[in-house]
């Protein structure tokens, strides 16, 4: 068995860290309002639908 010593050069990725913090940032607007349950919710089924989406 082979151990992984060297995964290569750090892969940076600001669009997607952006993506990250203004779904997080909208998710927090809604606290106090809507629960854990449903803000998971929530971003499972814009989850289906962007995979949805992408299928078409």
């Amino acid at each position: 068995m082979a151990s992984v010593v060297d995964l290569g050069k750090e892969k940076k990725s600001p669009i997607t860290q952006e993506l990250f913090d203004r779904l997080k940032e909208v998710v927090h607007e809604y606290d106090g309002d809507i629960s854990l349950c449903e803000a998971l919710g929530t971003l499972e089924l814009l989850k289906a639908d962007l995979i949805e989406g992408a299928k078409q």
